[in-house]
């Protein structure tokens, strides 16, 4: 009998986490195709910076009302969702700026970011794992901005913008992480409100629009209406996974991106992958496994500055 009932409490943990690993395996994938309808709309002759902002706007008409009728999302995720939000809306614009395997690879350089945020601020030590990870993502780096031959620079603003929301993730993967107490509800909720902001505040000071080019770029209400259930839809699956499964699994699972983003651009984009990006490509990838399997630990009071 008693061995019984571990067997029985193993297979409703395994039940419990079905929905979270299916929803993050699923978000896994839109990520890795959602460089579609940005391209979409791009082929129609709107600027990255418009693009980011329709999706941005349109996944927030889209949800929010949802979300609050749900219930009061409360303040608590308003950190968390000015992270995800402007990591968010860097990202669609790296997808319009660069190409999709450079989009991709260089935002999952998440081990550089993660090693150098939990030393500097929440005094982990550097392990040989984090060592590991560390010289794995720089190597895949060097690899993947010298491809042409040249010195491993970001070749333009998309790489960089790709690197920055890399950064800004991990910054917003580890506030949630610390703060379990903040709901999916509320940091969803937050990012579609931050993410929208920061949207309508770089076509302020960037592009300035004219009434009559506003009332074309609504009528393209086709793939601004795809690019905005895709972006609500990878948002809600991701974080109300994150919010039930352990960070290495969420991690692993997110994984899936890289290899379906670089794959279906290959495929359908016309962005063959060189074996020097494959080699990139690889490193990050092992790296990003290490990383996911390396614990992080609660903040202390004495880094709780981040």
């Amino acid at each position: 009998m008693s061995a019984i009932i571990p067997k029985a409490s193993f297979m409703n943990t395994n039940s419990r986490n079905a929905g979270p690993v299916v929803a993050v395996a699923v978000a896994s994938v839109l990520w890795g195709v959602y460089w579609v309808p940005v391209r979409w709309l791009q082929a129609e002759g709107l600027d990255a910076i418009m693009v980011a902002a329709l999706f941005n706007m349109a996944a927030f008409c889209l949800y929010a009302p949802a979300l609050l009728w749900s219930g009061r999302p409360g303040w608590a995720g308003f950190s968390a969702g000015l992270t995800i939000g402007a990591a968010m809306t860097l990202y669609s614009l790296a997808l319009g700026m660069t190409t999709v395997v450079n989009a991709v690879l260089l935002f999952y350089l998440t081990p550089v970011w993660s090693t150098l945020i939990g030393m500097i601020f929440r005094g982990e030590r550097l392990t040989l794992n984090r060592v590991t990870a560390l010289a794995l993502s720089l190597a895949g780096l060097m690899l993947i901005l010298s491809d042409d031959g040249g010195l491993p620079l970001p070749r333009n603003a998309g790489d960089v913008a790709a690197l920055a929301a890399g950064l800004i993730w991990s910054a917003g993967s580890f506030s949630v992480f610390d703060r379990p107490a903040v709901s999916a509800r509320s940091a969803t909720f937050w990012t579609l409100v931050n993410s929208s902001v920061i949207s309508i505040l770089l076509i302020l000071f960037l592009m300035p629009v004219s009434i009559d080019a506003m009332t074309w770029t609504m009528s393209l209400n086709g793939p601004v209406l795809l690019g905005g259930v895709m972006m609500g839809l990878l948002l809600v699956l991701t974080i109300w996974g994150a919010r039930h499964l352990a960070p290495a699994r969420v991690g692993i699972l997110l994984m899936g991106e890289i290899v379906v983003g670089v794959g279906s651009a290959a495929l359908y984009a016309g962005e063959p992958v060189s074996l020097i990006e494959m080699a990139g490509g690889v490193s990050i990838l092992l790296a990003a496994g290490i990383e996911v399997m390396t614990p992080h630990e609660k903040k202390s009071k004495k880094t709780a500055g981040l």
